[in-house]
C-alpha cells in the first residue's frame, strides 16, 4: 500500500498536466455578473457552455462553443 501511495504522489508531482491554461470563453471585460454555468462535450472535440449573463444590466443567456477542444471560443448572447 505504501508503494502505491508513493507511486501516485510521484505521478502527480512529475507528470505533465493534461490541461491547458485558462481561456476566456466570454468577451465580458469583467464588469457583469455571470453565474449558473453549464458545460457539455460531444465526441471529444465540440465543447459548449452556457450561463446567465448580466453584463448589460439585464439577464440574458450566454452561450459559447468551441470546435477545437476549448482552445478558442465563439460566444453569443441570446436575447
Amino acid at each position: 500500500m505504501k508503494r502505491l501511495i508513493i507511486l501516485c504522489i510521484g505521478l502527480l508531482v512529475f507528470a505533465d498536466p493534461p490541461w491547458i491554461p485558462n481561456i476566456r470563453a466570454s468577451q465580458d471585460p469583467g464588469t457583469g455578473n455571470q453565474n449558473e454555468t453549464t458545460m457539455g462535450i460531444r465526441h471529444d472535440t465540440l465543447v459548449c457552455g452556457g450561463w446567465n449573463d448580466n453584463r448589460q444590466g439585464v439577464y440574458h443567456v450566454g452561450f459559447a462553443r468551441s470546435s477545437n477542444v476549448g482552445i478558442s471560443w465563439a460566444e453569443t448572447l441570446m436575447y
